[in-house]
């Protein structure tokens, strides 16, 4: 969390840079919707219910993990666009994974 906050304080002024936007927001899609999606297709595939086919939609449904960050950092490999996607990924899941829930009652 400390290496997420050192990367997001990086972005100087605030905002946010404009070019990794459209990046950003395929990557959160794919991460919020077609993780779970795909979760939820292969659970059937392999005969999963229940519990455990909930649970595997679940986690495929969670946000992208801070690892990633720290990853990006120490390998120079953009991290100030992974801590974008983290960033929006949490903030997303809030309605996502609410939403998810809320349909499995």
């Amino acid at each position: 969390m400390l290496v997420l906050g050192m990367q997001l304080g990086n972005f100087g002024d605030g905002a946010v840079p404009r070019e990794h936007l459209p990046l950003a927001l395929v990557a959160g899609a794919n991460r919020l919707l077609l993780s779970p999606a795909l979760a939820l297709l292969f659970s059937s595939l392999l005969g999963l219910s229940g519990l455990a086919a909930r649970a595997t939609v679940l986690q495929a449904a969670m946000p992208t993990a801070v690892l990633g960050v720290i990853l990006a950092t120490e390998f120079e490999a953009r991290p100030r666009f992974v801590s974008l996607v983290i960033v929006g990924t949490t903030l997303a899941s809030v309605v996502t994974v609410t939403a998810l829930l809320s349909v499995w009652g």
